[in-house]
């Protein structure tokens, strides 16, 4: 792709990263009608080497995709609910105020999000725009819901893998409908089953459950140090939390004898094993982390309502804020809601700790260290569910816990709210030093009503630059279903027969350039804009995708006719018979105006 401040300038590409390879052999063809007669597609030394640049040139990329995220665009997912606890459907814009750091902020981006059950809509069939040439045929209905059953066997004790699968082959058996597409995934990546209708399928995987933690320990473990009490030790240095680690070693290693043990040797004991503690519970809680950013990832590419169940007992968090604030991030930007079960039901706390194991002889030791030892305890279990609470409220999801009727969580958890409300806004002057924002969402009037929403976001560490955004603006569309409308752009689609098992399939998309923002250099009118066309399956999974830049330095006289005229564009696949969605996004580069459209074709055998 040629520069915007210089048209003559070396090509640049864009480079993509699916989470799953692309479908090889793909031809690209391209179509235009030049006013001025220049060669349509001139090779790329020729348009580097000319001063005087074709009013029209374009150049094919090859995507590969790359996610980013970090964009001066926060979104907040926003779940209003009455005092009988139903979501409210029918707030605007003027209903809300958000607080950055006490701040008022300047809400840009406004969406109403509704369920299934409030009228989701299905892609428009597809049209040809030849007359006499083959049409596709009014669209097979294509899945509009996907589920995707999250199970943190990392985590997971084998007591809490028995009820939560029980309860998610009811899920499965009751709840769930045959157009639905459902997977199950594990924090471990074993037993993983992608999306599918096959519920025999599903039903194997749950069986196949079972804990599979990263680091395994016995029930006599010396000094029996906790994640949390390791946490305090290494990062807070607490006197109290590191005694009772001493007074444990000193009891089950040296028999309650100082001489054998001095003073010294046991305090640097302790702040090692606290540092081996705190680094293997980090790296089992990375697992459960990087595995749900992956599926988050693997949801972005498909179509109509998405979420998650995410089942778990939780972890400790304390230095991993960072990171879910990533994931919720992605999340809100990829329109996947993260539901969370919490699989220890209806607990109690027992302050002597794990029944199964030896009792810390710090609990029989000094009463202010047996009494800390006691409140770290209560501490950690009851902060071991702050992931699952944030990321479901940071996502607009459900939290189902403190109830031994997975059943009901199950049935809960699986779906999503009638009505959410996403609100975007550019913070001023945010500086890249990673801290945190706290953010507070206001209803105008409040009366009777309760807000659900994410309590802050993280800066990025460093602030992405303008073609890092844009490709992130255009993969986003990509994956998208939403229809955006910004640049005037419409496709139709047509298809012939190659053989029995192959389909050439055409897409004409057509661009108005009457909205777009030329800038003037060198008595020419400048302006790029990048096509993406992308076909999926029924299960939302990309069969092939092409890119293409249209690069325009046209003359006055050229502009005033294509305005009235417009430009089209054709891509081919050659594809067999089957059911698609076919998806094309446009977005220029000055006005930054960006439009996406979809269509569900069929094409019989």
């Amino acid at each position: 792709m040629k520069s915007a401040s210089n048209p003559a300038g070396p090509t640049r590409r864009f480079h993509w990263c699916l989470p799953f390879p692309l479908s090889a052999g793909a031809v690209f063809a391209f179509a235009l009608f030049l006013a001025a007669g220049q060669d349509p597609n001139p090779p790329a030394t020729q348009a580097t080497q000319n001063p005087n640049p074709p009013e029209m040139a374009t150049q094919e990329n090859q995507p590969s995709y790359q996610l980013r995220v970090q964009r001066n665009l926060v979104l907040v997912r926003v779940v209003v609910r009455d005092s009988k606890g139903k979501p409210a459907a029918n707030l605007t814009k003027e209903n809300f105020r958000l607080l950055d750091n006490g701040k008022p902020q300047t809400i840009s981006e406004f969406t109403v999000e509704h369920g299934l059950e409030g009228g989701a809509k299905e892609p428009a069939p597809a049209t040809s725009s030849t007359e006499g040439q083959p049409e596709a045929a009014e669209a097979a209905r294509v899945a509009q819901r996907f589920v995707g059953l999250y199970f943190d066997d990392v985590h997971l004790p084998f007591e809490d893998v028995a009820r939560t699968r029980s309860s998610a082959q009811k899920f499965l058996d009751t709840s769930a409908q045959p157009a639905d597409r459902v997977g199950i995934f594990t924090s471990s990546g074993q037993g993983n089953v992608d999306f599918t209708a096959e519920r025999d399928k599903l039903r194997d995987a749950l069986l196949r459950l079972m804990p599979r933690p990263i680091v395994t320990t016995s029930n006599q473990e010396c000094p029996d140090i906790l994640p949390y009490q390791a946490y305090l030790i290494v990062e807070a240095s607490d006197q109290l939390a590191q005694q009772a680690a001493v007074e444990d070693i000193l009891a089950c290693q040296c028999h309650n004898d100082a001489q054998l043990c001095p003073t010294a040797q046991l305090t640097a004991e302790a702040q090692t094993d606290a540092y081996r503690v705190l680094n293997q519970d980090q790296n089992q809680s990375e697992y459960s982390l990087r595995a749900i950013e992956s599926l988050v990832r693997r949801m972005a590419t498909l179509p109509g309502q998405r979420s998650i169940v995410w089942v778990s007992p939780g972890f400790m968090t304390r230095q991993l804020e960072f990171r879910i604030n990533e994931i919720v991030d992605r999340a809100l930007r990829s329109n996947v809601i993260i539901n969370t079960l919490d699989s220890r039901g209806l607990y109690t706390f027992d302050p002597g700790g794990d029944i199964s194991k030896a009792a810390n002889p710090a609990m029989f030791g000094d009463p202010a260290v047996a009494g800390y030892l006691v409140q770290i305890r209560h501490t950690e279990v009851e902060t071991d569910n702050d992931v699952l609470a944030s990321v479901a409220a940071g996502t607009g999801g459900t939290f189902f816990e403190n109830s031994n009727d997975l059943d009901e969580g199950f049935r809960r958890v699986s779906g999503v709210p009638e009505a959410a409300y996403v609100l975007g806004f550019s913070p001023a002057n945010l500086k890249p030093d990673g801290k945190f924002h706290s953010l507070k969402v206001q209803i105008v009037p409040s009366a009777g009503l309760s807000v659900q929403a994410r309590k802050g976001y993280f800066a990025p560490k460093e602030l992405q630059d303008a073609k890092a955004q844009a490709d992130e603006e255009i993969r986003e569309a990509v994956f998208s279903r939403d229809e955006m409308r910004e640049l005037p752009m419409d496709f139709h689609t047509q298809f012939f027969k190659i053989s029995d098992r192959e389909v050439q399939l055409s897409i004409l998309t057509r661009l108005d350039l009457r909205a777009l923002h030329f800038r003037k250099e060198d008595q020419r009118n400048v302006d790029n804009v990048r096509v993406v066309a992308a076909i999926f399956d029924p299960d939302g999974r990309v069969v092939n995708t092409q890119e293409e830049d249209l690069q325009m330095h046209l003359r006055d006289a050229t502009l005033d006719r294509l305005r009235s005229s417009g430009v089209t564009l054709k891509h081919e696949f050659k594809l067999p018979p089957g059911t698609y969605v076919v998806r094309v996004v446009a977005r220029d580069s000055e006005g930054k105006q960006l439009s996406g459209s979809n269509r569900t074709i069929e094409i019989p055998d």
